[in-house]
């Protein structure tokens, strides 16, 4: 449940990243300027910040910011690692806070898809590590 609270801070720094900037592009934003914003500054991500800045989440995984291949209304954060166990439980529960999310090299999935728990459930599998995109729009 803490990555559900983090998401949903990350949601509101979207918003107000996105009221100074007209759209997210394919080159921002960068994780090295989301830090520097304190976009990631929640309680559930460990960040870095100096010459060296970085992010990762509570397994210990990074957290990066995806550029969009096109000018967008979402940013993509990519968590790194996230046990297959966790991946099935937290991916229900952040539909409504997330524009879709992106499990592995799966299909993008949102609330609208058929059945999201299932796809969800098989995109995270039954063993191993997991990396999720989120899409959070602002």
């Amino acid at each position: 449940n803490n990555e559900v609270a983090v998401l949903t801070d990350l949601k509101s720094a979207t918003i107000r990243y996105g009221l100074v900037v007209g759209s997210f592009t394919a080159t921002e934003p960068a994780t090295a300027t989301l830090v520097d914003m304190n976009f990631f500054d929640t309680g559930g991500l460990h960040v870095v910040t100096g010459t060296t800045k970085s992010v990762s989440n509570q397994w210990g995984g990074a957290v990066t910011s995806v550029p969009a291949a096109t000018s967008t209304d979402a940013i993509n954060i990519k968590f790194a690692s996230v046990p297959y166990s966790a991946c099935r439980e937290i991916g229900p529960k952040v539909l409504n806070i997330v524009k879709s999310i992106t499990i592995g090299t799966a299909t993008a999935i949102d609330k609208l898809t058929t059945d999201p728990i299932a796809d969800i459930n098989t995109a995270c599998g039954t063993s191993g590590t997991k990396d999720i995109t989120y899409s959070i729009a602002r």
